[in-house]
């Protein structure tokens, strides 16, 4: 089979961002029990009063640019709510 080279880069990007997801889905896990993980979201249950301060966490873990990428530009979009439905 033939690998082009956007498709290499594309394969590279999703592993890299794999690596990165993992990391701060484990330091986050120690704090809020995690429901799933797709693709490229987290799905936390935390109760109604600690949404504030989790929101805060999460963004602070999830734009931590890594070591080994030090200009990666990183940003998180973070919705809460009583079901997965109304977070989306």
């Amino acid at each position: 089979r033939k690998i082009y080279g956007a498709m290499l880069v594309e394969n590279i990007m999703q592993a890299l961002t794999r690596v990165l997801m993992t990391d701060q889905l484990v330091k986050l896990s120690m704090q809020y029990d995690v429901v799933m993980q797709l693709h490229d979201e987290i799905v936390f249950t935390i109760r109604t009063p600690a949404i504030p301060v989790a929101k805060q966490l999460i963004e602070k873990v999830m734009t931590v640019v890594p070591e080994w990428m030090l200009d990666l530009p990183l940003a998180v979009e973070i919705n809460d709510g009583a079901n997965y439905a109304e977070c989306k």
